[in-house]
Parts: C-alpha cells; structure tokens; sequence
C-alpha cells in the first residue's frame, strides 16, 4: 500500500488564532479521528490545551469530551465549537471602537501626531514612531521631558486581578512581579479601557469573544516585544519582533499603540469567521451526565482530568487522543497567568497541574510528574472501549520524561512515527539541539484491525523512538 505522508499546514484561520502552545497540524487530527472512530462515537482529549481537535472531532461526526485545568484551554474551546455570527460581532466592535479608540490614541499623541510604536531601553524613551502615508517616521529622544507630560506611569490596572507568579527561571518568571512589570501604565490604562467596553456586553458568547481577542493581543501590548537591530550602510535599524518566548522582558523593547494591536487581532479573527465554511454551532455541555444521558455534541470542563476521569463510566471512549506537558517544557498554568486574569478568571488551581515546573517552591519535579502520568494512563486503560485508542502527542531529551509511558503495560504499544511541527520557534530554530517534531504515539486496548491504516504513514515504526533504548 502507498506510504502515507502527513502535510503539516501553517497555522492560519482559527490555527493562527491566538500563541496558546504545542499546537498540533489539522491533518494528523483530522486522520486519525476519522480512521480509527466510527461516527457517534466518543473521542476525549484530557489535555485540551488550544481546543481544535474538539472542532475537528465534532465535524466529523464524533462526540467529544474535553478536560483542561487551564481556564483559558476551555474558553478557546468553546469559541471553536460555537463561533460568533459575523454581523453581530462586527457591530459590537464598531460600537467599542466608538467609545475607547479616540480615548486611546489620545495618551500615544506627540506633536498632534498618534504614535504607533514607542521604543525603550533600560527604561528610557529612545524613539517616537508614527506611520505617514504607509511610511514609518521616527523621532529620536534624547530626553526623557515628555515622559513628565504622561499621567499614567504609576497606573494601576482596575480590570485584571493579582498575577500568581512563582521563581522559575525557565521561564524569567520572579515570585514578587507584577502585572506593571509586563506593561506600561499607559497601556494598562487602555486595556483597562477595552476591558471596560467589552464586560458591558450580555450576550456571553460575544463577550467571551472579545476577551479571547484581548488575550490574543495582550502579548504584542507587552513590555516583552523585543526589538530587532539590523546593520545596513553603517546604520543600524530597528524593527519590531513580538513576543516570542516565557516571561522575557528584554532590555530594549517596543511598546506598541493598543488600539492597533487590538483592532489588527479583531480584523483578523473578523476574516477568518467570514471566510470560514462550515457555519455550525455545536451543542455543548459542561456535565458529563448531560453529555451521556442527551443529545449533546461535546462536553468542555475546567479541572484536574485525574478528578474528571474517574467521573467517566468505563469503557465508554473510543478514541482518547492528546498533547500531555513534555516534561518541563511548557509550565502552561504559569504562562498562562497573564491571559486568565484578563478573561477574569480566579487564580487556577496550581497544585493540581500535572507538569514538571523548574519553580521548585511549586514541588512539581519528574516524579510527581511521572506519578501523576501514571495514575492518568491508569484511568484512561479504564475508560477504553475494547479495541479502542490511546494516542499521545509527545517528546522530550530527558529520558526520564518519558518514564511513565515506558511503564504504561495495560494497552499495548502499537507504535509511533514522527510528525513535524507546522511552524517553528524561534528557540527551535536558534538553540542548538533543539526538537524539530514529536513523536505519536499509539497504544490500542485489544486487537483492533483499524490500526493497520498507521503502519503506511511514513516513518511509522512498531517500538517506541530509537534514543530511548541508547546506552549513552
């Protein structure tokens, strides 16, 4: 039979949507759902993460349950399942604009001139930039007198809750930070402004909306949009990078009008759902027994899958497929402290996160991790149809990352094969040694004539990956 090779497609439409990580190509989840279910039955991802596999499950024809301790992880989710009508989001975002554009503009003005990026370094305003006709001026400053004239450096932020942060240098993240050590008080002020506008709004799923927008964006608002430095005829130019990696606030960053980075986010997203074909909204619960006992598509909750999975009769999903924190790669709570305070979310419960975190007063090291690992792999051969899946999107250097999955010895290992990211980092372009896929990982529960599709894919072999047997 002919080898099966998996495209990895960019991440555009609602997969360039918002920088929630490990987010995984359309294609492998779209093939192994629909090879390896039948329609109507249950999938289950007990790592949710960017929630689009539950899009993918639904439009399918199979019902989907979802399990993330991560608040933001569910709203995504139920953003995919349930899109905003075109027309009505698009009013509602004329009406913010109305009421806050001017307000915000007003405190980037210079000269009578709305500036578009501020640049800074160790604290010091060094550069004006405004746009003219498509073009970028820029104004040196060489000292510091305008700052006198702004109101709002010592602003603090009426809409966002206290950050919980933890001393993790993995991520450049200090125990006593604040939400003022991220962004201006300028830009704290306008966030504070839309936050406003958009928390007037009664219809939930519009207004939900919007916050996700505003998290979106919140990133390219931040003091961690660093600046590029290029060489050309003895000069050296500026541009502007983004957000890129952890906490990191670089020395010399830009600041950049909110209002742009806002509506930029907001005119994306309003192509993407005018452009996208399937129309549907999918009928979604947050209770289990309403999931199994009616006519409900999917079914989206918030917490500890080690607490959801023992909710779940047994041998009752089909298909358990998902992207489990890679060792310490991505301490998804902490990172995501920031965006689950503008979506006005209580701080989440940290304790109950299955990661290992270099925070070492959060005492989440590999044996917890692997524990925890454990007893999930344990609840998940229980839940498992006869003859059903337990598919894992994974990698990690540490060998010992990967211990609980050597362990799992109630389903039997199927096998794996590679699957390219669609979109590098730049961390994964830069540091040396660093991963350029994951690996998935299939195990069945049973005999199942189903998987022998896997063994055409390319690349695919029948033992885990080859370093993991390696002595050195």
């Amino acid at each position: 039979m002919k080898k099966i090779f998996i495209k990895s497609s960019t991440y555009k439409g609602l997969h360039g949507f918002h920088k929630y990580w490990g987010k995984k190509p359309f294609e492998i989840n779209d093939l192994l759902i629909s090879k390896l279910t039948k329609k109507e039955d249950v999938v289950l991802d007990p790592f949710l993460g960017g929630g689009l596999i539950a899009r993918t499950a639904v439009t399918n024809s199979r019902k989907f349950i979802g399990v993330d301790i991560n608040p933001i992880s569910s709203d995504m989710t139920n953003l995919f399942l349930d899109l905003p009508s075109y027309k009505k989001f698009s009013q509602k975002f004329i009406e913010i604009e109305n009421e806050v554009k001017e307000k915000i503009n007003k405190s980037y003005t210079y000269k009578k001139n709305v500036s578009s990026h501020y640049l800074w370094k160790n604290n010091l305003l060094k550069e004006i930039w405004f746009k003219n006709k498509g073009k970028i001026k820029k104004i040196k400053i060489k000292e510091n007198k305008y700052l006198k004239n702004q109101n709002y450096s010592q602003y603090k932020t009426k809409r966002i809750r206290s950050l919980k942060f933890f001393n993790n240098s993995r991520i450049n993240s200090k125990k006593n930070m604040t939400i003022n050590d991220f962004f201006t008080g300028r830009a704290l002020r306008n966030i504070d402004l839309i936050l406003s506008e958009i928390m007037k709004i009664k219809n939930i799923k519009l207004k939900k909306a919007f916050l996700l927008n505003l998290t979106a964006s919140s990133g390219q608002m931040s003091k961690m949009v660093f600046s590029i430095s290029n060489r050309s005829n003895k000069k050296i130019n500026k541009e502007v990078g983004s957000w890129a990696i952890g906490l990191w606030r670089p020395n010399e960053h830009f600041e950049i009008n909110v209002w742009n980075c806002f509506n930029n986010r907001i005119q994306k997203f309003l192509k993407t759902i005018k452009n996208i074909n399937d129309k549907h909204s999918f009928k979604t619960t947050d209770n289990l027994n309403n999931f199994f006992k009616s006519n409900y598509q999917s079914c989206i909750k918030i917490g500890s899958n080690l607490d959801i999975l023992k909710k779940i009769p047994s041998e009752s999903i089909s298909l358990i497929i998902t992207d489990p924190p890679h060792g310490d790669r991505i301490p998804y709570l902490e990172l995501s402290e920031i965006w689950n305070a503008i979506l006005q979310y209580d701080q989440p419960n940290f304790n109950k996160e299955i990661v290992i975190s270099n925070a070492s007063d959060r005492k989440k090291n590999i044996n917890n991790y692997n524990y925890d690992m454990e007893s999930f792999f344990n609840l998940s051969q229980k839940i498992l149809k006869n003859n059903g899946f337990l598919i894992l999107f994974f990698n990690a250097l540490n060998k010992n990352s990967w211990s609980s999955i050597k362990k799992i010895n109630k389903l039997k290992l199927y096998g794996c094969f590679p699957m390219n990211y669609s979109a590098n980092s730049i961390v994964q372009d830069n540091r040396k040694g660093s991963m350029k896929s994951d690996y998935v990982i299939i195990f069945t529960k049973g005999e199942t004539k189903k998987a022998t599709v896997l063994k055409n894919i390319a690349g695919f072999k029948n033992t885990l990956p080859k370093f993991l047997y390696d002595n050195n």
